[in-house]
């Protein structure tokens, strides 16, 4: 028909250039089985030993590890956050099979203030850390489901801001430099039962925990207490050393051993190399409005361990960098700070090329001069 474009054809749209497609790039090495941090779970209602069985068996690692001292006042090398009011301080005294520990009060039950919590941890150097309760990081005062509701009364949903930041608190678990051990409460209900006189009987029996859904997917060994008795209902472990069905009678030293075995298995774990961070590798590149990747992350952290003892110096640098382009806090910059990520390297990165100050020259020698 006159007038009427021709339609384009199979060999003219073949030859319209495409955008080149990024690609990340990736690193392949051999699969090893390295020795890992201990992330253990320990469940049960109130008044059935979560917090001095937690005690115990980081006492057991820690001595089992030499007795390694901490950079803290006390030297102490078992730390426990205390969200509990003032629970632990009842063990304060060091009871049979309890090593003196150091405490933090837990008052802010923010994801937020849980990833502080285990970035201090490792600065400190403490070989265990204890969260008693991390219920409450889901359930407490500025937790999880208080943030939710927060931000619904704003006129937003709510969970997609909370999820992402409990999805980090998890992250840092399972990435920690020390042993974790996390007590969850648990939720209980009246169950029948037929006592020994053959009679029926009401009991209360622990049911789930007191946590998000699926957060027991990161622990390693999941372990519920009752009338002083560890029954292991997790363990990701294929060489037989501890088996889900597992029983610990008043668990401690004896169940802490099967635990050291577990995270001793394999070789130790290799430490990032400075060497390995050259500039902004082309992997890390700022994409706009993507969130901050693992592999950006891990470079600035080699950078600082590179720093020797100027890293405390550098790691302030960054926070005060992250401040100042408006970010509430270093959480807040992973979620959302890709675009800023070269400005927070260069800041790391000043700190590995800034030459050392040159001493004044002395009164005498001006006048020399």
């Amino acid at each position: 028909m006159a007038g009427t474009p021709d339609a384009p054809t199979t060999q003219s749209r073949a030859h319209v250039p495409l955008p080149p497609v990024p690609r990340r790039q990736f690193k392949v090495e051999a699969a090893t089985k390295e020795q890992r941090k201990l992330r253990l779970a320990l469940i049960s209602y109130e008044g059935q030993g979560k917090t001095v069985s937690a005690l115990k068996i980081a006492t057991r690692l820690w001595e089992q590890m030499g007795s390694p001292a901490s950079k803290s006042e006390s030297g102490r090398g078992i730390v426990l956050a205390d969200s509990e009011g003032d629970s632990a301080r009842i063990y304060a005294d060091a009871p049979p099979g309890v090593a003196l520990f150091d405490r933090i009060p837990m008052t802010d039950h923010s994801p937020d203030a849980f990833i502080d919590l285990i970035a201090f941890a490792e600065e400190v150097g403490w070989t265990v850390l204890i969260i008693d309760s991390f219920s409450h990081e889901y359930t407490g005062a500025g937790g999880v489901l208080e943030g939710v509701d927060a931000l619904k009364q704003q006129g937003g949903f709510g969970w997609d801001k909370m999820t992402p930041k409990h999805r980090r608190v998890l992250e840092a678990i399972v990435r920690s430099k020390v042993h974790i051990i996390a007590t969850l409460r648990q939720k209980k209900d009246w169950v029948k039962e037929i006592g020994p006189n053959g009679r029926e009987r009401l009991i209360q029996q622990g049911t789930a925990a007191v946590q998000r859904e699926q957060t027991e997917f990161e622990f390693d060994v999941i372990g519920t207490l009752q009338d002083a008795t560890l029954t292991v209902t997790k363990a990701r472990d294929l060489t037989g050393t501890i088996k889900a069905g597992q029983s610990f009678d008043k668990p401690g030293a004896e169940f802490a051993d099967v635990l050291l075995r577990l995270v001793t298995a394999g070789v130790p774990p290799k430490p990032i190399e400075p060497a390995d961070v050259v500039g902004i590798p082309e992997v890390v590149a700022p994409l706009p409005g993507k969130p901050i990747t693992e592999a950006m992350l891990n470079t600035i952290a080699a950078t600082v361990s590179s720093l020797g003892d100027k890293s405390r110096d550098g790691r302030n640098a960054i926070a005060t960098k992250v401040r100042e382009l408006g970010y509430a806090n270093w959480a807040d910059f992973n979620a959302r700070g890709h675009d800023d990520f070269t400005n927070v390297f260069v800041v790391a990165q000043s700190f590995v090329s800034k030459p050392e100050p040159k001493p004044a020259p002395d009164a005498d020698e001006v006048k020399g001069g």
